[in-house]
């Protein structure tokens, strides 16, 4: 349950920082904003994919990559 907890936390904080950051941004449009955004989420995300790859609690079949991926 504390993980979960804790689990959560961080994804407020993380959705929290996307109203914050770009205040401190003001140097860059709103496209480069965005794309930092998503390229930010998707190394968090990578990050936490692979941990559960390594451990071997990410079992996909063959099928379910081949939609993912297309």
């Amino acid at each position: 349950m504390v993980q979960g907890i804790l689990f959560a936390l961080g994804a407020c904080l993380i959705w929290g920082l996307i109203f914050i950051v770009p205040q401190f941004m003001t140097g860059f449009s709103s496209i480069e904003v965005a794309l930092g955004r998503y390229l930010f989420y998707a190394i968090i995300s990578s990050l936490f994919f692979l941990k559960a790859f390594a451990q071997g609690k990410c079992r996909y079949s063959q099928s379910i990559w081949i939609k993912a991926l297309y």
